[in-house]
């Protein structure tokens, strides 16, 4: 095995892989993990690996290097314990300028245990001086690691460039920062996460099995003049922000509506049943007076003082009439 292995490398370096500088997107990752070792695989399917990677080679030789990269990724869609596959996976991330998948796919390499790496000396020898390159690179950026209960959920994942649908999970590094996620599956309500990816920090999410469409009613939600977005609270705790106004399925479910920029105080109830249309329009606010509920009225007051002067002297003289 390891000899074809050897030949099949050998031939997807001769095609030229220098010339794949700078032509994929800067971010992208290899969803299937966790490790899958090749020795498991019937002969069937260790064939249709073979063949695979035959097809990434052949496929870099013509210069068709996106062919060459999804060839590679499939093969490690497979198993994921071959040496010479992982690398010149990390090796054509390496020469797109994707440095961070590059450093995934190194750094998975270099945990390979020492008999690994002996019986690989020539890939270990390029990947340490390829490593050592990147290193001061490789800190800048975080894990990134979504699993799903449901088989076959699609993901979304908005802020790594142009590639954005992958098939769940999905395993990489990405850029430090916000990654809007929705998860998708045809017959099911999407959901929708946010990962906050830390340098060298790993962001963990699990997309839950999601709800069966036939579960699902119909919202309308419109705001007043002049306000531009709604807060929505599933009657679980998740919290989801909306530009009014918004229509469209959601869970059948009790749901809180406020105004963006509003307290949790504003909430408003409204309840969506299965198969229902649920239509609300969020009330103008009131605006707070600037006077209290009780005023005093300085000047009534001293006006309402002189009567009461008045009426008192009036009653002094009429004594000293009838006197």
């Amino acid at each position: 095995m390891n000899h074809r292995l050897h030949k099949i490398a050998s031939c997807g370096y001769a095609f030229g892989l220098a010339g794949l500088f700078a032509l994929f997107m800067p971010v992208s990752a290899y969803a299937e993990r966790p490790e899958i070792d090749c020795s498991t695989l019937s002969d069937k399917d260790m064939q249709t690996f073979y063949d695979l990677s035959g097809k990434c080679a052949n496929a870099a030789g013509e210069k068709n290097y996106s062919e060459a990269l999804t060839m590679c990724q499939k093969a490690m869609s497979m198993c994921t314990s071959d040496v010479y596959t992982e690398y010149t996976l990390g090796r054509l991330y390496q020469l797109t300028e994707d440095i961070a998948n590059a450093c995934y796919h190194y750094s998975i390499l270099m945990d390979r245990p020492p008999e690994v790496q002996k019986e690989n000396g020539d890939i270990y020898k390029e990947l340490k001086k390829n490593m050592k390159s990147l290193k001061s690179k490789c800190s800048e950026f975080g894990k990134l690691e979504i699993t799903c209960k449901m088989k076959d959920t699609e993901l979304t994942i908005n802020g790594l460039g142009s590639m954005t649908n992958f098939k769940c999970p999905f395993y990489g590094n990405v850029q430090p920062g916000s990654y809007p996620i929705t998860a998708v599956k045809e017959g099911y309500q999407p959901r929708k996460e946010t990962a906050n990816v830390s340098a060298e920090g790993t962001a963990t999410i699990v997309i839950p099995a999601l709800q069966a469409i036939e579960y699902a009613g119909f919202l309308r939600v419109k705001c007043p003049k002049g306000a531009s977005k709604f807060i929505l609270t599933h009657s679980d705790g998740k919290v989801e922000e909306y530009v009014c106004p918004w229509e469209g399925e959601v869970p059948a479910d009790t749901y809180k509506i406020r105004l963006g920029g509003t307290e949790p105080s504003e909430d408003v109830t409204v309840s969506v049943a299965q198969k229902g249309r649920e239509e609300y329009t969020i009330p103008t606010p009131q605006k707070s007076s600037s006077c209290s509920a009780a005023p005093t009225n300085t000047t009534s007051s001293a006006v309402g003082g002189i009567f009461a002067l008045l009426a008192a002297l009036g009653l002094a003289v009429a004594r000293r009439r009838r006197a």
